[in-house]
């Protein structure tokens, strides 16, 4: 022992790992719901950014520094904002192709 105290400490045989899709282990409902969700906030987040351009172009005036600040700055997040949607819509249908070719070798 060298003179440490040992701890008995129980043996790991396994580790969890965060596994993808389970083959038969989906719950169809809950991702149906799921992409709803996503769906209706991509939405609202087109909703948003169609303001946000109504507004940086009604209100574009360089003369005024400020304001012109505020312009890109909205500009930034509407990238931004851009950049999210294409993302949530590439999963939206990612997960729309698994949910229906599971259905599809369900029946």
């Amino acid at each position: 022992m060298d003179g440490k105290r040992q701890i008995d400490q129980p043996k790991v045989t396994k580790r969890k790992k965060d596994h993808g899709l389970r083959k038969g282990k989906l719950d169809l409902k809950k991702e149906k719901e799921k992409v709803k969700f996503f769906a209706g906030l991509l939405a609202e987040v087109r909703a948003v950014q169609a303001e946000l351009i109504e507004a940086i172009d009604s209100l574009h005036d360089p003369a005024e520094s400020d304001l012109h600040l505020k312009c890109q700055q909205l500009r930034r997040v509407n990238t931004q904002g851009a950049l999210l949607n294409t993302m949530m819509r590439n999963y939206i249908d990612r997960t729309l192709a698994v949910l229906l070719a599971s259905e599809g070798k369900g029946n």
